[in-house]
């Protein structure tokens, strides 16, 4: 009973996984290898012969004594630890496949603010104006660092101190950019009450937090390819 409820769980997330590859515009060829594998482990997995089997085996131990049961099982051991192993096998690959989604979502997502940011610093409106996108991008800047939070939580078991060790740090950065993007918001609050123009200060300011926001999401893609080359 408990195979089964993960094998359902296993066609359940490979299914989402199918959709969410789908949807990507592009696939490093990694993540295309890595989808092949858990196509092929899937299929084992579902084999139709393999499914009968156990059937079989569960129908045959309701009618089986003691002794015969017991003999049963030990036969039939060793190929259900293969089961086993595939299944675990293929979780940590869903896991792999995920955290390869995820942090490649963080990084598209700090690549656009950054771009956002560029364009206001080389923009000529008002500080009114400005301040009402910086506003924005602060608060996809926290839906960015709740999905950083989260990075660890299903984390493949041989890839978790690497993780934990980049969403330590992602944080951190992250945190700086957010306290440059505060400080930029209160000059251009004081500019908008004075009824002035956005200084250079400020302009310079905003290109200081693009190529903050740049670097973190390098960070991020250099990441998922040290993790992609582990798993090969």
């Amino acid at each position: 009973q408990k195979i089964d409820k993960q094998v359902e769980e296993l066609n359940k997330k490979f299914e989402e996984i199918r959709k969410e590859i789908e949807q990507s515009q592009a696939m490093s060829p990694e993540t295309m290898k890595s989808y092949e594998e858990l196509q092929n482990l899937m299929k084992e997995i579902n084999n139709p012969e393999l499914q009968e089997a156990l059937e079989k085996l569960r129908n045959s131990l309701g009618q089986m004594n003691p002794d015969q049961m017991k003999r049963a099982l030990e036969d039939y051991e060793f190929n259900e630890e293969q089961y086993k192993q595939r299944i675990e096998r293929t979780m940590e690959l869903f896991k792999s496949l995920k955290l390869n989604s995820d942090l490649e979502k963080v990084a598209k997502s700090l690549e656009e603010m950054a771009e956002q940011e560029k364009q206001i610093s080389e923009s000529n409106q008002s500080p009114a104006k400005d301040l009402e996108q910086q506003q924005a991008i602060e608060k996809d800047l926290d839906n960015v660092q709740e999905q950083v939070e989260k990075l660890g939580d299903k984390a493949p078991k041989k890839s978790k101190q690497q993780v934990d060790q980049l969403q330590k740090e992602t944080q951190q950065q992250m945190k700086q950019i957010k306290e440059q993007l505060q400080k930029n918001m209160e000059q251009l609050k004081k500019q908008q009450q004075s009824g002035g123009e956005s200084s250079p200060g400020t302009k310079q300011q905003q290109r200081k937090i693009q190529q903050q926001m740049q670097q973190t999401a390098q960070q991020m893609r250099s990441a998922k390819q040290q993790l992609n080359q582990q798993r090969m």
